[in-house]
């Protein structure tokens, strides 16, 4: 939380008058700034058509991670709520919350807000990944020495580390150019060709969006 120290540290940099009127300066400016942003997105479809709008999220999952890293996700669930339940209450905390709120938003470009939400349920896979490497040390070490004893057995726990490194470089490799958009500058060519043919002293003025392309 600590990144919204930013807010009003540089809230004095603030130039355009549309934006000086909920300049981050107070608690209601810094909450006007960030959660009370796009207010007319949120909360934005009735109960009844929750179902649906998960199962869009669900497909989102599925899209990121697929169905291994969802099982391996549900197992780090279980390996958090049994072995660690004081992480297992706020991390799921974090990301239902995160989840409640962003499945009644109305954004068109709705899939980017829900990296935090997966993000946490990497954190999932990671705790599943560590749970299936113990189980397979413990037993590596059950029939070599024929008792369970712990044992850190390095070649699976490298083995798992390429794995975790494969499966997460696959998907990065075969989405790369279709998500690569470093060369996108249709935003500062479009200001810098309207502002060049706009009478001097003129103003443009759009409606609230996402920054450049809503005009």
């Amino acid at each position: 939380a600590a990144q919204f120290v930013w807010l009003p540290l540089q809230s004095s940099t603030l130039i355009d008058r549309a934006m000086l009127r909920s300049a981050p300066t107070t608690l209601m400016g810094i909450y006007n700034y960030t959660l009370g942003a796009f207010p007319n997105f949120k909360f934005a479809f009735p109960l009844a058509a929750l179902p649906d709008r998960l199962v869009i999220y669900l497909d989102l999952l599925n899209q990121q991670f697929g169905p291994i890293g969802i099982g391996l996700g549900i197992v780090g669930l279980l390996a958090l709520l049994s072995r660690r339940t004081r992480y297992f209450f706020l991390l799921v905390g974090m990301y239902l919350a995160e989840i409640w709120f962003f499945i009644q938003y109305s954004a068109f470009d709705l899939d980017v807000f829900f990296i935090p939400a997966h993000m946490l349920w990497a954190m999932f896979i990671g705790f599943g990944v560590y749970e299936i490497i113990h189980a397979a040390q413990f037993f590596v070490a059950y029939v070599r020495a024929r008792s369970p004893r712990p044992y850190i057995s390095t070649p699976i726990t490298v083995v798992a580390g390429c794995m975790m490194i494969l499966f997460a470089a696959v998907p990065l490799r075969g989405n790369w150019s279709a998500n690569d958009f470093s060369n996108d500058t249709a935003v500062n060519d479009f200001y810098a060709g309207v502002w060049s043919v706009l009478p001097e002293n003129s103003a443009l003025v759009t409606q609230s969006g996402v920054f450049g392309y809503d005009a």
